[in-house]
């Protein structure tokens, strides 16, 4: 059985998340390959699609591709529509003569923006097309998230023609849905692309030997971390994405720095000026997982305030560390978050004033010391590999792929 995973690139949350899904089915015996428009890594099957200028031509002066890029453009002029991120299913033509494509028997489809081209893509054939979630574009027709949905009305009718659009497209394949979360899983079911076609759950499988908890003191030490009443840690690819909610956290340390001296440590793009009164110190974009697992690890606690989130692999590498996370009750983050277990779960509208009351009570530190002692083992049976392998497999037999 060989399988291809198809995606946009190989790099930010939802790259490592498919890299994750190729790595942990290639090193327990399948015949897993990449197909990336995108390469970033060196990594062993990983390939890049070649795109040539006249394919780059044909695609952007496509009558279909132009109208809605058009329509949504001049949308956003009118109505001062602001949003994080839109696409079209709409992408290159000769994608399903690939090789690689030719070959596969399972294809699984990851996270997309100008790459795949729904109309001439898909074939019915024995293949088995397997939509993984990591966002919600696949059960849109052009929004990657609900924040943005519910806050653009006015392409709401793009996006309906664009889910009619996708689900024509897939009416004679056989094909599946893998969420990256319970919410996920359940948004999808009740979509009008999905509805009727068999959804599954299954969390990301993270390698636990290269996430793992190093004494604080030592942390801080090795990163040459200053002495703090509170270490305060936040991840995001890009650290002022609105919809991570930065501004929540600049919120909350400068409340919380008034009355005590907090270090405020990032992971992630970011290159405007901060604008809080803490002690800043900022990794920038980190690879390297044993490298992010001693950030994390020199963390009193996480915050996690999204404003919209499939999954979260941010929070789920900070407890595998040590490290109890605070986190906004929206998407799947629930899931992962269990209060007074492993974190704290506040309601989203009020998370800045709840964190503060939180992080300013007296004997803060210790119980966060109290609750790092579980927060790994709260995570490890969800996101094991030989939890992904076992489901996984039951997924391809009930499939009736072997």
């Amino acid at each position: 059985m060989k399988i291809l995973h198809i995606a946009e690139t190989d790099k930010a949350g939802a790259g490592i998340a498919m890299l994750k899904y190729h790595k942990t089915l290639s090193d327990n015996g399948y015949d897993s390959k990449v197909l990336v428009l995108k390469k970033n890594s060196d990594i062993e099957n990983l390939y890049e699609f070649s795109v040539n200028f006249f394919q780059k031509l044909i695609r952007y002066t496509a009558f279909e591709y132009l109208y809605y890029k058009l329509c949504i453009k001049f949308k956003k002029y009118i109505f001062k529509s602001k949003y994080e991120l839109v696409s079209l299913p709409i992408g290159y033509k000769k994608l399903n003569r690939h090789p690689l494509v030719k070959e596969a028997d399972v294809i699984l489809l990851h996270w997309q923006t100008t790459f795949l081209d729904f109309k001439t893509f898909f074939e019915a054939s024995k293949k088995l097309y397997i939509f993984i979630l990591h966002d919600e574009n696949h059960y849109y027709g052009i929004f990657h998230y609900d924040f943005d949905y519910d806050r653009v009305k006015n392409l709401w009718p793009i996006n309906l023609k664009l889910e009619n659009y996708k689900k024509n497209a897939l009416k004679n394949i056989n094909h599946i849905a893998i969420g990256n979360s319970l919410w996920t899983t359940n948004n999808a079911i009740r979509s009008k692309i999905f509805s009727g076609v068999k959804s599954y759950t299954l969390y990301y499988p993270f390698r636990l030997d290269k996430f793992n908890q190093t004494n604080k003191i030592d942390a801080r030490r090795n990163l040459d971390i200053s002495q703090a009443e509170l270490y305060i840690g936040f991840s995001s690819d890009i650290i002022t994405n609105e919809r991570k909610g930065y501004e929540r956290i600049v919120s909350i340390v400068n409340s919380l720095s008034k009355h005590k001296k907090i270090a405020l440590i990032l992971m992630g793009a970011h290159n405007e000026q901060f604008d809080g009164n803490c002690k800043l110190y900022n990794f920038g974009y980190i690879k390297d997982d044993e490298k992010k697992a001693l950030i994390y690890s020199a963390m009193d606690i996480f915050l996690f305030p999204s404003k919209s989130e499939a999954f979260g692999q941010v929070a789920v590498e900070a407890l595998l560390c040590g490290t109890p996370v605070s986190g906004a009750d929206v998407g799947g983050i629930p899931e992962i978050i269990k209060n007074n277990i492993n974190g704290y779960l506040f309601n989203s509208t009020t998370f800045i004033e709840d964190n503060i009351e939180l992080l300013n009570q007296t004997g803060i530190n210790k119980e966060l010391e109290f609750l790092s002692k579980t927060t790994r083992d709260s995570v490890t049976s969800l996101i094991s590999e030989t939890n992904f392998l076992f489901k996984f497999k039951d997924i391809l037999m009930e499939n009736k792929v072997s």
